[in-house]
């Protein structure tokens, strides 16, 4: 039996309007019909596909099932800026889904989930979701797998990803929400990276699939967050440096992958300097500014420089910066001013008062927030972080606070049912879900920096 595929055509293309519908046809004339509608479509408009501008590499050796099936696509899978993009017409037909197309919009469609998605051509100020390879649409993974209510489970090591149905949404009378006249606190989440290079390293894919986890915790609860990421992961005992700019690897999409999934959760990125180490340190561990810093002034502001470089190549919006473990000098700060509007801890101009402090420079609004409830030291912390929420409350000082996303990851367990649907709980007992109940119950709510 021959296989039968959904495949799109203009109608009617020597109007101005034109309107998409769907055709069956086998399997033998798909490679025509597309050819003669991509050839239709460009003489219509007087115009021919613009290529792209970004990095592309084929993602070699790079596998997609679905449902447990290998979807044996016959177009390449390829990393574009780092991220995977799969065949969109393709791709739909092998998942079972469709595609409607108008002008340069497409419209996949799963069941009864869709969205739209534009080529925009090439501007570098936008991510581009849609883009032409050798004259075959592409569509970001990420898109095509997150609006359509899928979920990806990543085997980076042995290449593979594994696409299933997400779990249904939680009723919304069993998520108590955020009040609508709640007052402001501000929740961190600390130390992001890509170390799953390292086997020493929290995020792995079993890791960052829990840390998306803990963004629709977020999400569904309407907490807004801020993500500390540090853009390149180093451990020089292991001779390890990982910067997701320079290397395209299915680890590292799968780690901008999670960015775009938090992103998508309400989350607002940072930078946390741009390796947040010196030395023989791995990141993390150590510092990289302030006085006791290797590096020069005019080396500190490049490597600010460097790590805005990286966010502007994945098309990230910085909404702060944060020194590694506090620690900058008065150059540090006032080097920091000139490229961030917010710096996210401690006023130098304002030590001991533990509100938002903000200055002018040049006509431009610099906001300092502190986090006086500090962080959760450890999984026996929590009782801790509790008691300094409730004094900050008591002292009318910020909520605010960070927390490292691994320490609940021990209270998050994930899987899949039968075939078909990923899974997860997530104990009320986390971390992250009592300071949520304690600050809710405080009248409070995680917000955006006012």
């Amino acid at each position: 039996m021959k296989k039968i595929i959904f495949f799109l055509v203009v109608i009617n293309l020597m109007t101005s309007i034109g309107f998409v519908t769907y055709l069956i046809i086998s399997e033998e004339r798909y490679e025509k019909l597309e050819s003669a509608y991509r050839k239709a479509e460009e003489e219509q408009k007087g115009l021919m596909y613009a290529k792209t501008n970004l990095n592309i590499i084929e993602a070699e050796n790079v596998e997609i099932r679905f449902l447990n099936d290998k979807l044996n696509l016959k177009n390449k899978i390829y990393f574009a800026n780092g991220r995977i993009f799969v065949p969109l017409l393709e791709y739909m037909e092998r998942i079972g889904g469709k595609v409607y197309k108008v002008d340069d919009v497409y419209r996949p469609e799963l069941g009864e989930e869709s969205f739209d998605a534009a080529y925009i051509g090439n501007d570098d100020k936008i991510r581009q979701n849609v883009i032409y390879i050798d004259d075959v649409v592409y569509i970001s993974f990420f898109e095509v797998t997150d609006r359509l209510g899928l979920s990806a489970v990543f085997d980076s090591s042995h290449g593979k990803i594994d696409v299933f149905y997400k779990q249904k949404k939680l009723p919304d009378e069993s998520v108590i929400k955020k009040k609508v006249d709640s007052k402001a606190a501000y929740l961190r989440l600390e130390d992001i990276m890509a170390d799953g290079v390292d086997p020493e390293g929290s995020y792995n894919d079993e890791g960052l699939e829990k840390l998306r986890i803990i963004g629709d915790y977020l999400f569904d609860r309407e907490q807004v967050f801020y993500i500390a990421w540090i853009p390149v992961y180093c451990n020089p005992k292991k001779d390890i440096l990982n910067d997701p700019m320079e290397t395209s690897s299915l680890y590292n999409a799968e780690f901008i992958y999670t960015l775009d999934y938090l992103v998508s959760r309400g989350g607002k990125i940072g930078l946390h300097g741009y390796t947040h180490q010196y030395g023989e340190e791995k990141s993390a561990d150590g510092f990289e500014f302030g006085e006791n810093s290797p590096y020069t002034d005019e080396q500190k502001e490049e490597r600010m420089i460097a790590a805005l470089k990286i966010a502007n190549y994945f098309k990230f919006n910085v909404e702060f910066f944060e020194f590694p473990h506090y620690g900058a000098t008065e150059q540090d700060f006032k080097t920091a001013e000139k490229y961030f509007d917010v710096i996210y801890q401690q006023s130098p101009y304002t030590m001991g008062n533990n509100k938002i402090d903000k200055i002018s420079r040049g006509g431009r609004l610099i906001k300092y927030v502190p986090t006086p409830a500090d962080y959760v030291h450890n999984r026996y912390g929590v009782s801790d972080m509790i008691e300094r929420i409730e004094m900050s409350n008591k002292n009318e000082d910020e909520i605010s606070l960070f927390v490292h996303p691994i320490l609940d990851f021990e209270y998050i367990s994930v899987g899949t049912v039968g075939t078909g649907i990923r899974e997860y709980h997530y104990s009320p007992f986390g971390v992250l879900p009592t300071i949520i109940d304690e600050v809710m119950s405080l009248d409070h709510s995680f917000n955006e920096i006012g």
